[in-house]
């Protein structure tokens, strides 16, 4: 309830407080007024589109996305390991491909900012919170899908550190301090990757 009248409060003032081009302001409007994973991924698709080229507007538009993207439904994105067609874990693992969960869309506005303001995209990567996955079964017929958080974590390692901070070595410590909260197979070569 407490979200619904934040995105009520800011969806006719934040709108207008950009400074967006003229077909973005109604859209944009309109995102503010969605659930929070999908309000997150309109005004991500606003930056990502290019034609926002203002970059405070750029920066307020991802930090409303990001903060938006922390109320997603699901936390954490899932897919299946092998292809079915007909249940409900089908169903369910289509709706996860879309990639709303609070995970990815966070991944993403990393990403975005990273382009822009390496110091800002750092800070926003290292609030979110590390993937914490409870144990599966064999029962379960989805697994862990955590490859956006990785790629902006390798992301953030190679492209979010001054030339003075990996002289110290700043950006290898980063990526230590997320290996070794490694715990489950499904972040094994999402890591690696995030590494190389």
């Amino acid at each position: 309830m407490r979200l619904f009248a934040l995105l009520l409060a800011l969806s006719p003032l934040r709108a207008a407080e950009l400074k967006l081009p003229h077909e973005f302001e109604e859209p944009a409007r309109l995102a503010l007024s969605a659930p929070p994973e999908f309000a997150a991924a309109a005004l991500l698709r606003l930056v990502e589109s290019g034609r926002v080229q203002d970059e405070q507007t750029k920066r307020t538009l991802l930090d409303e996305a990001f903060d938006l993207a922390a109320h997603s439904h699901f936390q954490i994105a899932m897919r299946a390991p092998s292809s079915q067609s007909d249940s409900a874990a089908a169903s369910l693992a289509k709706a996860y491909a879309l990639h709303l969960d609070s995970a990815s869309l966070q991944s993403r506005a990393v990403l975005a900012m990273l382009q822009f303001n390496r110091v800002r995209a750092r800070e926003m990567f290292l609030s979110m919170p590390q993937p914490e996955l409870p144990a599966l079964t064999c029962k379960d017929a989805l697994v862990y899908d955590v490859e956006a958080f990785y790629r902006a974590l390798g992301a953030v390692a190679r492209s979010g550190f001054s030339a003075k901070e990996r002289a110290r070595q700043d950006h290898v410590s980063l990526l230590l301090q997320y290996a070794g909260g490694v715990h489950t197979a499904a972040q094994v070569d999402p890591m690696n990757a995030a590494i190389a």
